[in-house]
């Protein structure tokens, strides 16, 4: 009872951290969602459009595993799991989700602080706990109609990813980085240039989901 609702979407990140880097995990600043069994992780600084897309995907029908914070574990098959089932969002993004209204629980929050909606249990079939990583975004607002998904080098998805994720882990080191620089190279990465038409977003992440598990298979 004595927990913020900023605990219950995103607190208590240095010990998760801590405990999970025992078991091979490292803590990311990022968001993911999935679809046919295979993730994207979408990584960048605030305001780049992570968690607007990953909620843009999780309304569409997709899997969500975050819009703020994801675990990754890398090995023969890398896995991105998920820390909270919340969402943060500011005034302005609850405005453009109001389908989330219903669900945020901190309604006596006094600006900057952002609303909290609580995903679980109404959105419970879409919240699993891990899922196979097939792909890293790097988001891109261009103000542009369409949403088109391009290639990427490794290097502007560390530089989209590391900087923020070490601002916000204090408990981060070097075999943390070390992690995430191995991720860029094992994980094919890509320049999300998101359009305006949120379902179009959605409906591209999804289908390019669906090619990436039927090319695995």
């Amino acid at each position: 009872s004595s927990l913020t609702y900023g605990d219950i979407a995103g607190g208590f990140r240095a010990i998760i951290a801590w405990a999970m880097a025992e078991r091979g995990m490292v803590f990311l600043h990022s968001a993911a969602v999935a679809w046919a069994g295979h993730a994207a992780l979408i990584v960048g600084a605030s305001g780049s459009g992570k968690s607007s897309t990953a909620l843009s995907c999780l309304l569409a029908g997709l899997e969500y595993l975050g819009d703020d914070h994801c675990l990754l574990e890398l090995g023969d098959e890398p896995r991105v799991h998920s820390v909270y089932a919340a969402a943060k969002l500011h005034d302005a993004q609850l405005a453009s989700f109001p389908e989330l209204d219903a669900f945020v629980v901190n309604r006596d929050r006094v600006a900057p602080e952002k609303g909290v909606a609580i995903l679980y249990p109404a959105f419970r079939d879409l919240l699993p706990m891990s899922r196979t990583l097939s792909a890293v975004f790097v988001p891109r607002i261009t103000g542009e109609k369409r949403t088109v998904i391009v290639p990427a080098g490794p290097a502007a998805a560390l530089a989209a990813l590391a900087p923020s994720t070490l601002l916000q882990m204090a408990s981060a080191d070097r075999e943390g980085l070390a992690t995430m620089g191995r991720l860029v190279r094992q994980i094919p990465c890509f320049s999300l240039q998101l359009g305006t038409e949120r379902r179009e977003i959605a409906e591209t992440i999804r289908d390019f989901l669906a090619e990436r598990s039927t090319a695995l298979e």
